[in-house]
């Protein structure tokens, strides 16, 4: 989970509290209007019928008896009690539930560790980080052990990223620390489970991420370092910017995608359905039928992007308008593209 849904959680757990009390106290305030709750004061009598001789003529007379019981209003002892005899089972329960989230976050918290270890191991004790370099050095270069061991490291990134399901923060801690040690365009990561993931100013240059699960995921760009260093570059260079990116038919539904540069990426097939793409760069991107329904595309650099059947339904476009018509859009493609449909 990530930490906006954990604060929005945190804020409705609450409502719901204050809601919960509030009625409580409306239901016991009618309660105590109402004689047959019990809650207020009551009173009840009873009649008996007794047979007895009378001592001066010897009949037998019937002597009638009313008993009233009166009953005060429960006191505030009264609810004390109450509330305690219900507050031990909840106080147990919540204190087994605190204790089972504190084992299942000790137990997410070590599988990160222990990923992190292997995955240093293998770079290291292994030679994969020797490998990649030499790789990069000579583009012929081929080694058996170094596909072994690349496909070794994806299968165990997957694995790790499918345990940690709704732990957006470690999900996104795990991506960085493949950026940083440079295999996040080494890996294979189709698939990948990064629902909700905190993927905030990550590096993804040449990230394979096809297919992969990142609705609810923040890959925003707000570092003005990063932004000011792409944007003082040469033009066409792409040292900074996150190039070679691919997503094509990768679920990014409510995604936040603001301010990145993502020039080339290949979202084909893509779900976009209300992502948001303020200022991203997707110039000559890959957008061929993407859903980009409801997407906010305010500001965003679409030149020569390719949006052949494309579902921009009640999509905001870049000069804030929404979508209406195929013209609209066109103005934004400002180098040759295929026709839309």
């Amino acid at each position: 989970m990530s930490v906006r849904e954990q604060n929005n959680w945190n804020i409705k757990h609450k409502l719901l509290i204050v809601l919960a009390v509030a009625g409580v106290i409306t239901i016991i305030s009618t309660l105590y209007r109402t004689s047959w709750a019990g809650f207020g004061a009551d009173s009840n009598k009873s009649v008996t019928v007794e047979e007895v001789i009378n001592p001066k003529d010897g009949k037998i007379i019937k002597l009638t008896k009313t008993t009233e019981h009166f009953q005060s209003g429960k006191t505030l002892w009264d609810w004390l009690g109450l509330g305690g005899t219900i507050a031990i089972p909840i106080a147990l329960y919540q204190f087994q539930r605190s204790e089972q989230k504190q084992v299942e976050n000790n137990s997410r918290e070590e599988a990160m560790l222990a990923y992190f270890k292997h995955i240093s191991e293998l770079l290291i004790d292994k030679e994969l980080k020797l490998l990649i370099t030499k790789k990069k050095e000579d583009k012929n270069f081929k080694d058996p052990k170094l596909n072994a061991l690349l496909d070794a490291a994806s299968a165990c990134t997957l694995s790790i990223l499918f345990r940690l399901t709704q732990d957006g923060e470690r999900k996104g801690r795990i991506i960085r620390f493949l950026s940083d040690a440079g295999l996040i365009g080494e890996l294979d990561l189709e698939l990948a489970n990064l629902t909700g993931a905190n993927l905030n100013n990550v590096k993804l240059k040449c990230a394979k991420l096809g297919y992969a699960k990142l609705s609810h995921a923040d890959l925003s760009l707000t570092d003005e370092c990063i932004i000011k260093r792409i944007e003082n570059q040469s033009p066409g260079s792409s040292k900074c910017a996150d190039s070679g990116v691919f997503l094509y038919s990768a679920d990014l539904e409510n995604a936040n995608l603001s301010g990145r540069f993502l020039p080339g990426v290949c979202l084909k097939s893509a779900i976009l359905k209300n992502a948001i793409l303020q200022n991203t760069d997707l110039t000559k991107a890959d957008l061929r039928n993407a859903n980009l329904k409801g997407a906010c595309l305010k500001g965003a650099k679409l030149d020569g992007a390719d949006l052949t059947g494309a579902d921009l339904t009640d999509a905001i476009l870049p000069d804030g308008s929404r979508y209406q018509c195929l013209e609209q859009i066109k103005q934004f493609l400002k180098a040759p593209v295929p026709i839309l449909s």
